[in-house]
């Protein structure tokens, strides 16, 4: 099954990104479940954590963001968003 989880998601420091994170690691656990996070955008390029697939493509208090999020769902085709 293919999942899209969107949250805010490390090393973004935004509200909620560690809860983000916990969701991910416990989707991550199922191994008939291949996860893509749909991700804040960061101000500045930083690395991405090691064996999540992360997707950054909304930002805050942007109009647009609903946009990207829907184009980013119809490329990667998920079972549930």
């Amino acid at each position: 099954m293919k999942i899209c989880l969107v949250t805010t998601f490390p090393p973004s420091h935004g509200g909620l990104s560690e809860y983000g994170l916990h969701i991910a690691n416990e989707l991550q656990r199922n191994p008939f479940i291949r996860l893509t996070v749909f991700a804040d955008a960061l101000s500045s390029p930083q690395p991405e954590l090691e064996g999540f697939a992360v997707e950054r493509c909304w930002s805050f208090d942007d109009a647009a963001s609903s946009v990207r999020i829907l184009t980013a769902i119809r490329k990667q085709k998920p079972d549930v968003v």
